[in-house]
């Protein structure tokens, strides 16, 4: 499992092969439903991966292995209402953490795509949405370009076969 260590062993908040990866805050769920028991690695991203300071990062950093080449990540963010700050998050994150997935992967020869989840409270709706939501939506997936991702938007809890 140690092809799994992106980062090492540090702020590993869970790893294993279990059939379902739950993570909450306060009312906020995402469940990750990894039914054939691949191997995977939970990381703390918010005052973790990326120290708490005064920059906005999201919560978790999933890593699942395909197989011995290929990984599956995605930035998870649980959230209330703000699907703004959701999405600064998620762009934070990409910003500090990209160049050193992006090195380990290249240098390990290990095939990749990175995703972003948005678990929400506050229920999911594409009608009459701001402008600055508009804008950092389409800058969310540009910087998901290079790790061939996408982002996703759904109400807690967050369910998806990983």
């Amino acid at each position: 499992m140690s092809k799994l260590h992106v980062f090492g062993n540090n702020n590993i908040y869970r790893e294993g092969t279990d059939k379902i990866i739950p993570l909450n805050e306060k009312k906020t769920k995402y469940i990750a439903s990894n039914n054939n028991n691949k191997s995977y690695s939970v990381y703390t991203v918010d005052g973790g991966l990326v120290p708490s300071n005064n920059k906005c990062k999201c919560d978790f950093l999933l890593i699942v292995q395909e197989n011995i080449n290929r990984h599956t990540g995605y930035f998870i963010e649980l959230k209330g209402k703000d699907h703004c700050h959701a999405l600064e998050q998620l762009i934070s994150s990409i910003d500090s953490l990209g160049e050193p997935i992006l090195r380990y992967y290249k240098t390990n020869q290990i095939e990749y795509i990175y995703n972003c989840r948005v678990s929400t409270t506050a229920g999911v709706s594409h009608k009459n949405p701001n402008k600055k939501y508009i804008l950092l939506k389409k800058n969310l997936k540009s910087k998901l370009k290079p790790y061939k991702g996408e982002l996703d938007i759904k109400n807690t809890p967050y369910i998806e076969n990983v």
